[in-house]
């Protein structure tokens, strides 16, 4: 199998916006499979560190796993599969429904392996090449980068709670849920502190002092491109046949 494919940032935001709304606008079992295994496919030939990346995801993939089971459950409406006495635990229609959500959040999750398999600086340089504002794509990027710092800084707090005599395996959920709501005002704080920083630091460097940037990142379209491109024109207009 071809792994690490070099290909421009535009062709992989392209890509992945195809398979997103796909999976947004289709609710057929075997359509939505079928995108997933594409999607999977493609953010395999452009990512080397594949596995690394979906030993990030498995807690969310869990959570996603067991949103879907409790979606199952609770829809009633179908045709019994599991009974216990009179009380349905599982119809055909709820299975079919977690199942729709598994495919489409796994879609979600392919797509977003294939963006991360190049930098943000080249995410802003693609984006802009596509008519985006810079300012969006900036903010975009921004916002990108915030979320490691937010998962640092949680486990931080949750770190120095513990180190105060409070064991998060030996108390109940309720507790538990009532210690992390303590933690989201000093969160919140920092975040507003580290923006204002940025705002700063932005201000300092004369952000948005003239109408027009320039970038030393130059990007091209290459065959590969066009190729992807057009594979993906085809799956789309396969798709359309199929729905």
């Amino acid at each position: 199998m071809i792994t690490d494919i070099r290909l421009d940032p535009r062709t992989k935001l392209i890509t992945a916006a195809i398979f997103s709304t796909l999976a947004i606008v289709y609710s057929d079992l075997r359509i939505l499979a079928i995108i997933l295994l594409i999607s999977f496919i493609t953010s395999i030939s452009t990512n080397k560190e594949i596995s690394y990346l979906l030993s990030r995801l498995k807690g969310l993939l869990i959570l996603v796993a067991g949103i879907a089971v409790i979606q199952s459950l609770f829809t009633n409406s179908g045709i019994p599969l599991l009974k216990i006495g009179e009380i349905v635990i599982l119809t055909d229609f709820g299975a079919s429904r977690g199942i729709e959500f598994l495919l489409r959040m796994g879609i979600i999750a392919s797509s977003s392996l294939i963006l991360v398999s190049s930098s943000s600086r080249e995410m802003i340089q693609g984006m802009i090449k596509l008519r985006i504002p810079y300012e969006i794509a900036f903010m975009v990027s921004v916002g990108v980068r915030f979320f490691p710092v937010f998962r640092e800084e949680f486990i931080d707090m949750t770190n120095a709670i513990q180190l105060r005599g409070l064991d998060f395996k030996k108390i109940g959920i309720g507790k538990k849920l009532r210690a992390y709501t303590y933690l989201l005002m000093p969160i919140t704080i920092n975040s507003l502190i580290k923006a204002k920083e940025l705002s700063v630091a932005m201000e300092a460097r004369s952000f948005r002092a003239y109408p027009t940037r320039t970038s030393w990142v130059v990007l091209r379209f290459g065959i590969i491109d066009y190729i992807v491109l057009s594979m993906a024109l085809v799956f789309v207009m396969l798709i359309a046949l199929l729905g």
